[in-house]
């Protein structure tokens, strides 16, 4: 397998993420504008599922790869926690913009509580957070995979211990708490048990790179790992769908989804490499790995959209507007990302119609 490095780039771990935003964006239209017997239904729990194992863990694990990879000093990798926990903060003030508004100026929303919108723990306070813990213990850690390993196992044991009671005690003490632990009504990946998979994905390129590991990590039994592994994901898959679907358990979950979750990643992972080794060079494998590729602006730029559209058409949207509204905003979120490319580059938008189709010749 090539070495990943600063400046150079997979294609598995693009397509993966590229994937895990495409469901984020289907399960925060689920969520948000979705009407509740549609949300409560088979096509609701499906939505949650792809939104649940294949986004988040996958994505994360995916960070934490390249965490492993990194050559960057412990101080440059906290610095890069700190940048992303303000962008997080940041992230939720802008995609709940229309509802502080309207907040603020009795126009709705008037009985809401604004710090829990602006503190939620999402995906970039949770990248913060797992990138700070790295910086810690890098020099410890050095090259053994099992010491990753362990730390994730600790991380989601502390888990087990979080109260199932939700809470919405708005104490400034508990803002803090939820960083971590706790079940509270807005944090949704708080450090334990969500930050295991970082420390997973990190392992993970240092058991790749094993001297004595290689030997055994064969295609062939690589094959076999991941055949057993879909074999019980598939027989135990109804157990998966239902902690998927049932948010306040996949946000806090402990041990048995973790092992179950890491199954499913492990056949999943494969999947999508034998897929990627025949379909590499598709329109359709070339935007999600284009998309993966510009995941963190194309993260805030979907949850800017959806977040502030669903202030206004919370939980009113039935089928097939919820596939008219998918198509739309993925629509308007590539045009944002690549208009965000194009000034990233030039410091000025300067469009043309090469720019808007270059993820398809790049």
């Amino acid at each position: 397998m090539e070495n990943p490095t600063e400046n150079t780039r997979l294609g598995l771990p693009d397509i993966l993420k590229g994937i895990a935003v495409l469901f984020m964006i289907q399960v925060h239209i689920t969520e948000l504008f979705a009407k509740p017997d549609i949300y409560n239904s088979l096509y609701g729990k499906i939505s949650l599922f792809l939104g649940g194992p294949p986004a988040a863990p996958v994505f994360m694990a995916v960070m934490g790869y390249f965490m492993g990879a990194t050559r960057k000093s412990s101080p440059e990798i906290a610095l890069r926690g700190l940048k992303l926990f303000a962008g997080g903060i940041l992230l939720n003030a802008g995609l709940n913009a229309n509802l502080i508004i309207r907040n603020l100026t009795g126009n709705g929303y008037t009985d809401v509580n604004l710090f829990r919108f602006i503190f939620g723990v999402d995906i970039l306070l949770l990248a913060g957070l797992s990138f700070l813990f790295f910086a810690l213990i890098k020099n410890i850690t050095g090259n053994r995979y099992f010491l990753f390993f362990i730390a994730a196992a600790l991380i989601v044991t502390v888990a087990e211990f979080t109260p199932s009671q939700i809470s919405s005690d708005y104490s400034p003490f508990n803002f803090f708490l939820a960083l971590f632990q706790g079940n509270f009504n807005w944090n949704y990946f708080p450090f334990f048990p969500w930050a295991a998979y970082p420390m997973l994905g990190a392992g993970v390129y240092h058991l790749l790179r094993d001297e004595k590991m290689k030997s055994l990590l064969s295609n062939r039994n690589i094959n076999i790992i991941a055949g057993l592994s879909a074999a019980v994901v598939i027989i135990t898959f109804q157990y998966g769908l239902e902690v998927s679907s049932q948010l306040n358990r996949y946000y806090h979950h402990g041990l048995i989804f973790f092992g179950w979750t890491i199954l499913f990643m492990t056949a999943y992972t494969r999947l999508f490499s034998l897929i990627s080794c025949y379909t590499a060079e598709t329109a359709v494998m070339t935007f999600v790995q284009w998309t993966g590729k510009n995941v963190t602006p194309f993260y805030v730029f979907q949850w800017l959209v959806i977040g502030n559209l669903g202030t206004e058409i919370l939980k009113s949207q039935g089928h097939p507007y919820l596939f008219v509204w998918f198509a739309g905003i993925l629509l308007t979120v590539s045009m944002l990302v690549i208009l965000y490319e194009e000034y990233k580059k030039h410091g000025a938008l300067k469009i043309n119609a090469e720019a808007l189709v270059r993820f398809f010749k790049e």
